[in-house]
C-alpha cells in the first residue's frame, strides 16, 4: 500500500511543496470510507499508559488519549468521541505539534505503522508501515511546527529515527543506532525554541540530537555521562525550558536532572543556543518518584506517585503547589495550547483601564481574561507575587483524566475510574444499559446512550475479597441480573441498582465460572464453570434454589444453551464431542438427570451454538445452528440431534488463525443476520450461511484476544471487550456492508470459484465438471447403445465417489451428513426429498464439506502418529514413530469405522501400484506389497504417493516448510 492510500498527504507544514502535494500546498480531496461492517463511536476507558494530550484552545476543549488499537479525539464541550482507526496493535504513543492540528500514533507488534492525523477532518494522511521493522515503534514525537518525526523502537540496539513526514517519503532521512539497551524510552523533546534540537531521554541515557537542514543529516550525537547516576534512580522524564539554555529530565528518586550548554546559567540568545548539552547538576525536590514532568511560559511542573503538582521556576525553585486535590499517582500532564491573555484588576477599582492601551477600531474585549487580584493566588516568593498559569489536564494511573481549573483550584473529573482489566460485559434486553464487570470485582451500569454512570457498587464479602469478575448475564425482560466470578461464587444483583440480592452469594462450586444462562421465562438459570461442573437453579418464592450439580462432560465445556420457547430445554456441547439435554422436570434434590446425549462429531470439536430462528422454515421445526474448531457451521435438529446442514464459516484471511468461537443473532433484522467473533476480529454473517465467502464481512475488533461481545437490545450497537484491556468499545452496526459485499459476488456458482483452486478456468473446476457428467454416463452405463442424455442433475447416491474424484476423501460419517444435506435441503419449504443434485449444489457441498485449508503435512504427521500408537496398543505419552505391515492393517480393519479386509486390500494395492491377480480371493490377505516396517517419510512418499521433493507442479500441489498447501 503506497504512502497515499488513506488520502492525499499533507502539505509542508512549514509552507514548501512537497513531490506529494499540489503547489497550492492544499490537501486534495477527501476519500470516500469504505464500508466497513462496524463503525467505532465510542470507548468507555482510558489507556493512561499511554500519556494524553491537550488540545484545548479558546475555541473549544479537546483531548488527545489511546485506547486499544486506536487514538481517540475527545470533544470536552460536545461530549463526542473520533475514534481514529488505522492500526492493527496496541496503540502505544501518541504525539501532536503545538497547534493540535497535526496527530501522531504508533503501535508495536506484527505489521504496524505510525500515522499522522489531520484532526480537523479526522483522517489519516500519511503512514509510515513497519517503521522498526518487526520490533515496533516504542516512542514517537512530533515537532511543535509538524515538520519532523522521530521515532525509536523496540530493538536490542535502539534505532533512533528522523523523518520529514510530509515529503512521503517511506524511509527515515537519518537513523542513529545506539551500541547497547540504556532501558526503555521515556520521553522525545523538541526545543519549543530552536525545532532542530531534539532531546531523548532513555531510563538509563540521555541522548542530544540537531537536524542539520543545510547537510540533511543529523549531527553527531551528544550523549552526556551523568555523576552518580545509581543513586538518582531511572529518568522518567525530560522536557526543555522556554528561551533557556538548559532542560530538566526527572528520575525515580525524586531528583531533577539539569543538563546546560555550561555549568553557570547563561543569559538566553537565540542565536547562541546550542544542543550540545553537558550534566550540570542534580537537585532532590521529593521523596516521591516523579513520574512526570513538563515545562509551560517559563515555568516547571512535576507529578508524581502521591498526587502532588507542584510548579518550579528556571532555577528550580519552587512556587506553586496545587492544594486540596486528593489525587492517586499522576501518569501524565499537558497544558492547553494557548496562553492566558489576562490583566489584573482590583475589585475596589471601578475605572476601566483594561482596555486603554489597546486599538480603539477594534474590539478585543473577548480576547483579554480579566483577573481579580484578591482571587488570584501567590506564588511562594517572598513578595508573594500573583501566580496564574494556564488551565491543564492530568492522566491517572486508575484510568480517570482530570481537568484543572487552576484559577479557581478545582479537579473536575471528565470520566469514572477503570484501574483494572475489563472482564465481563452484558447489555439489557430492553432499556440503553450496559453492566461491566472489572477484575477488581466492580460492578458498574452505564447509559451507552448518555454515557452516564447510573450505578456502581463493590461486589465482594470483605475489602480483601477483590475475586474478578468472570461473567455477567441478564435474564429476559431484565429481570434478574447474575454475576459470576472466578472464585465460582455466583450472585444474583439488582439488574438497576446493582444492589445484591441476596446479600451473600452462592457459593456451590469453586471453579471459575464461564458462562451463565437462563430459560426464556427466567424461572430456571444455568451455569458452568472451568471445572466442567452443571449447575442449574430455580426461581420460586422469589429466590434461588439449587437443583444440582453435575459433571456430564469428561473433557472442558464448550458452551451451554436454553430453548428460547416454553417448556424450557437445556443443552451443553463440550470438546468431548458430545452433545447433552438434561431433564428440568426431573431433576432436584441436588440431582440433575441427563435426558439425551449423542456424540455429534467425528473429528471436529463443537465451540459454540444458538437456535436456528424458526422463521427460517415454513414447518417451524426446531434446529441448533453450531460452529466447530474446523471452521464449519452445522445445523442440527434439536429432537434427533442429527447434522441437517453443513457449511463453511469464516476460514480464510485472518479468519484462518483462529475460527469462530462467539455467535449471536443480530436482533430487530428478522434474523437476517449472525455476529459473530473469532480470537481478534468481528463481523456480519448473512444468514442463513451457505458457504458463500462473499456473505460475511468483519472487521479488527481488538488487538489483543477479543474476549466477549454483546449486542444491544435494538442491534444498533456491538460492545466488545479485550483481554487485559481496560477499554469497553462500543460499534455501531452497518449490515449495509454485508449487503453491498454480497451483491458484488455474483449469483449462482460465481461465488463459490475464489474457493476453487484456479477459479473459473483453473484445472479443477473443469475436472469437476467433467466428472459432473461424467458420472451421468456411468449411471446410465457404459456399454449402453441407447442415446446418451446428459442433463444438469446427477443421482444423490453418485456424489461419494465424485467427491473422491475430486480430491476430497469423506469418512462414511461424512458421507451420511452429505446425503442428509442434500436430500432434506429443501424438506422443510416443499416436504420433498431431494433425489438428484445440480451442478451448482455440487459445488456448494464441495467446498462446505472438504477441509477448509486442506490436509497439511504437519496434520498428516499426527493422525500417522495416533495411527502407530493404536495399532501398538500403547497407552502411555510416548509416540511410536514406526508401525509393522501386519499392525497397519489391522488397525484400519479394526478401529473406527467398519472397513473390510477386501477393500483395505483394493485401496492400499491401488496406492501402492500392485498388479497382481487375486485367485479365488486368496490374496486379500496378502498385504506383502507394503514395506514390512513403516515410518511417517514411507507412509507419505511410497503408501500415499506424495513426492516431497516436488516443489511446483501442475496441479498446484506444493511443500512449504514441511507443510502441504494449496496454492
Amino acid at each position: 500500500m503506497s504512502a497515499t492510500s488513506f488520502g492525499s498527504v499533507a502539505s509542508n507544514p512549514d509552507g514548501a511543496s512537497s513531490p506529494l502535494t499540489s503547489s497550492s500546498g492544499e490537501l486534495g480531496p477527501k476519500p470516500k470510507r469504505e464500508v466497513a461492517p462496524f463503525n467505532l463511536i465510542w470507548s468507555f476507558g482510558v489507556n493512561t499508559t499511554v500519556d494524553m494530550i491537550n488540545l484545548t484552545t479558546k475555541a473549544e476543549s479537546r483531548v488527545f488519549y489511546a485506547v486499544s488499537n486506536a487514538p481517540v479525539l475527545y470533544n470536552l464541550t460536545s461530549n463526542t468521541q473520533h475514534l481514529l482507526q488505522g492500526h492493527r496493535n496496541l496503540v502505544n504513543s501518541i504525539a501532536s505539534d503545538s497547534s493540535g492540528r497535526w496527530l501522531a500514533s504508533a503501535d508495536k507488534g506484527k505489521d504496524s505503522s505510525i500515522l499522522i492525523w489531520d484532526s480537523a477532518e479526522f483522517l489519516p494522511v500519511h503512514t509510515i508501515f513497519n517503521p522498526h521493522s518487526e520490533f515496533g515503534t516504542a516512542l514517537l514525537a512530533l515537532s511543535g511546527n509538524a515538520k519532523y518525526l522521530v521515532s525509536i523502537g523496540n530493538e536490542p540496539r535502539p534505532q533512533i529515527k528522523f523523518w520529514l513526514w510530509s515529503y512521503g517519503d517511506s524511509d527515515p532521512n537519518d537513523v542513529f543506532t545506539l551500541t547497547s539497551s540504556y532501558g526503555a524510552p521515556c520521553r522525545i523533546c523538541f526545543n519549543p525554541n530552536v525545532q532542530e534540537h531534539i532531546w531523548v531521554a532513555f531510563q538509563r541515557l540521555v541522548v542530544f540530537l540537531e537536524w542539520n537542514v543545510e547537510e540533511n543529516k543529523l549531527n553527531p550525537p551528544v550523549l552526556p555521562k551523568v555523576r552518580k547516576s545509581k543513586t538518582h534512580g531511572l529518568i522518567t522524564d525530560c522536557t526543555y525550558f522556554e528561551k533557556c539554555h538548559q532542560c530538566v529530565a526527572s528520575t525515580a528518586q525524586g531528583v531533577l536532572l539539569v543538563f546546560g550548554n555550561t555549568y553557570y546559567k547563561r543569559v538566553y540568545d537565540e542565536h547562541k543556543l546550542q544542543n550540545d548539552k553537558i550534566y550540570v547538576k542534580a537537585i532532590k525536590i521529593s521523596k516521591a518518584c516523579i513520574t512526570c514532568v513538563t515545562s509551560v511560559d517559563g515555568l516547571l511542573m512535576t507529578g508524581d506517585v502521591n498526587g502532588h503538582l507542584k510548579f518550579y521556576d528556571d532555577a528550580v525553585r519552587i512556587l506553586f503547589w496545587c492544594q486540596n486535590f486528593t489525587l492517586p499517582a499522576i501518569t501524565s500532564i499537558s497544558f492547553n495550547l494557548e496562553r492566558r491573555n489576562y490583566k489584573l484588576k482590583d475589585p475596589l477599582d471601578f475605572t476601566d483601564p483594561v482596555y486603554d492601551d489597546l486599538d480603539a477600531d477594534v474590539d478585543n474585549s473577548d480576547e483579554i481574561e480579566l483577573l481579580y487580584a484578591n482571587l488570584v493566588p501567590s506564588d511562594a516568593t517572598v513578595q508573594a507575587l500573583p501566580f496564574v498559569v494556564r488551565n491543564f489536564l492530568i492522566a491517572t494511573d486508575d484510568g480517570r483524566l482530570a481537568s484543572v481549573n487552576f484559577l479557581e483550584n478545582k479537579c473536575d473529573f471528565l470520566n469514572r475510574p477503570f484501574s483494572s482489566a475489563v472482564t465481563a460485559i452484558d447489555a439489557h434486553d430492553e432499556l440503553p444499559y450496559l453492566c461491566l464487570g472489572f477484575a477488581h470485582s466492580t460492578i458498574c451500569l452505564y447509559n451507552y446512550i448518555s454515557k452516564e454512570l447510573l450505578a456502581e457498587v463493590q461486589l465482594h464479602k470483605s475489602a480483601t475479597d477483590a475475586i474478578p469478575v468472570s461473567y455477567l448475564k441478564y435474564s429476559p425482560q431484565g429481570l434478574h441480573l447474575a454475576c459470576g466470578k472466578t472464585n465460582g461464587n455466583l450472585w444474583f444483583i439488582d439488574p438497576i441498582s446493582l444492589s445484591p440480592k441476596p446479600k451473600q452469594p452462592i457459593e456451590y462450586t469453586s471453579g471459575e465460572i464461564i458462562k451463565i444462562v437462563f430459560s426464556a421465562d427466567a424461572q430456571h438459570c444455568a451455569f458452568y464453570n472451568a471445572k466442567a461442573n452443571i449447575v442449574i437453579l430455580k426461581y420460586r418464592n422469589h429466590a434461588w434454589g439449587i437443583l444440582g450439580k453435575l459433571k456430564s462432560h469428561y473433557k472442558p465445556i464448550s458452551d451451554i444453551l436454553f430453548s428460547p420457547y416454553l417448556p424450557s430445554r437445556l443443552f451443553t456441547i463440550g470438546e468431548d464431542r458430545f452433545l447433552n439435554e438434561y431433564d428440568l422436570d426431573y431433576s432436584g434434590q441436588y440431582e440433575i438427570v441427563i435426558k439425551e446425549s449423542e456424540r455429534i462429531e467425528q473429528c471436529a470439536k463443537p465451540v459454540c451454538f444458538i437456535y436456528h430462528p424458526t422463521s427460517k422454515n415454513r414447518n417451524n421445526n426446531a434446529y441448533l445452528f453450531m460452529c466447530d474448531d474446523q471452521f464449519k457451521f452445522k445445523t442440527l435438529s434439536d429432537t434427533t440431534f442429527m447434522c441437517h446442514r453443513v457449511v463453511l464459516g469464516p476460514a480464510y484471511g485472518e479468519y484462518e488463525k483462529s475460527p469462530i468461537n462467539q455467535i449471536r443473532l443480530l436482533p430487530g433484522d428478522e434474523d437476517n443476520y449472525l455476529v459473530y467473533a473469532n480470537a481478534n476480529y468481528l463481523g456480519i454473517q448473512m444468514f442463513p450461511p451457505d458457504g458463500n465467502p462473499h456473505k460475511y464481512i468483519g472487521i479488527l475488533a481488538h488487538p489483543t484476544q477479543l474476549l466477549q461481545f454483546r449486542v444491544s437490545h435494538d442491534g444498533r450497537y456491538v460492545f466488545t471487550i479485550g483481554k487485559d484491556d481496560n477499554c469497553v468499545l462500543m460499534w455501531e452496526t452497518n449490515t449495509r456492508a454485508v449487503d453491498v459485499t454480497f451483491e458484488q459476488g455474483g449469483g449462482e456458482v460465481s461465488p463459490y470459484l475464489c474457493l476453487i483452486e484456479g477459479g473459473l478456468h483453473g484445472w479443477l473446476f473443469k475436472e469437476m465438471q467433467d466428472l459432473f457428467y461424467y458420472m451421468q454416463i456411468l449411471h446410465q452405463g457404459e456399454d449402453t447403445v441407447l442415446p446418451r442424455v446428459v442433463g444438469d442433475y446427477i443421482p444423490v447416491s453418485e456424489l461419494p465417489d465424485l467427491m473422491r474424484a475430486c480430491g476430497f476423501y469423506p469418512s462414511e460419517y461424512d458421507i451420511e451428513n452429505l446425503i442428509v444435506d442434500i436430500k432434506y435441503r429443501e424438506f422443510d419449504d416443499t416436504n420433498v426429498v431431494k433425489e438428484e443434485v445440480s451442478f451448482l449444489e455440487f459445488v456448494q457441498l464441495y467446498v462446505n464439506f472438504r477441509p477448509a485449508h486442506g490436509v497439511s503435512l504437519g496434520m498428516l504427521k499426527e493422525k500417522f502418529e495416533y495411527l502407530c500408537t493404536i495399532g501398538c496398543g500403547d497407552a502411555d505419552d510416548s509416540k511410536p514413530v514406526t508401525i509393522t505391515r501386519e499392525k497397519l492393517v489391522a488397525a484400519i480393519c479394526e478401529r473406527g469405522e467398519v472397513f473390510s479386509r477386501h477393500k483395505a486390500f483394493s485401496c492400499l494395492a491401488t496406492l501402492m501400484h500392485h498388479r497382481r491377480r487375486r485367485a479365488n480371493g486368496a490374496s486379500d490377505n496378502d498385504f506383502s506389497f507394503l514395506p514390512s516396517v513403516i515410518n511417517f517419510e514411507i507412509f507419505v512418499e511410497e503408501v500415499l504417493g506424495i513426492d516431497m521433493q516436488r516443489q511446483s507442479v501442475e496441479d498446484r500441489t506444493v511443500v512449504v516448510n514441511d507443510e502441504l498447501k494449496c496454492e
